[in-house]
């Protein structure tokens, strides 16, 4: 016959086994995988001020778009395929920011390379692929119909991109 003592020391041992099994297995417990190579990417970062906010049925969207190249080519296959990078994400279906927003710090996490184009765009209809116009860029002069390149580095923050978003006077839309 088993005394209560007995069952007990068996379960604990028991627990014990068990509990060390699982410690020796978990190989380091709660910390982050560590990466398998080197960075291959950085950040950027700045304030978004808004200025003159346009009506509210013509708000639909407002994304922060990083792209590869000035003029952008096909701006859709752009995003699609990398080649912009896009904030907040597609998949996120939250804006930018809100109507009546004055302004936002922002840092998009991006690959290490140069950036001839960043922009606020404004999705001012329902066509989630045409209805889109630039609502301001980055630029550090006041020559708008050149915006001015944003290099990421591996590892490191960009900062200072900094984008005036003035719905009254936004900047040209680029051409070929």
């Amino acid at each position: 016959m088993h005394s209560p003592l007995m069952s007990a020391r068996r379960i604990s041992g028991l627990t014990l086994r068990v509990l060390c099994l699982i410690v020796l297995s978990c190989n380091g417990g709660l910390e982050p995988p560590s990466t398998s190579g080197p960075a291959t990417g950085g950040s950027f970062a700045g304030l978004i001020t808004f200025l003159n906010w346009g009506a509210v049925d013509t708000l639909y969207d407002l994304r922060l778009v990083a792209f590869t190249s000035f003029p952008p080519g096909d701006i859709v296959t752009d995003v699609l395929q990398g080649r912009a990078v896009v904030y907040p994400a597609l998949q996120n279906e939250n804006p930018l920011a809100l109507r009546g927003t004055d302004s936002l710090m922002y840092t998009v996490i991006a690959p290490a390379r140069t950036f001839p184009y960043v922009v606020v765009a404004h999705r001012f209809g329902p066509d989630a692929f045409n209805d889109w116009l630039p609502v301001g860029q980055y630029d550090l002069d006041t020559n708008f119909s050149v915006p001015s390149s944003m290099i990421v580095e591996v590892g490191r923050i960009t900062s200072g991109v900094d984008i005036v978003v003035d719905f009254a006077n936004p900047p040209p839309v680029p051409g070929p």
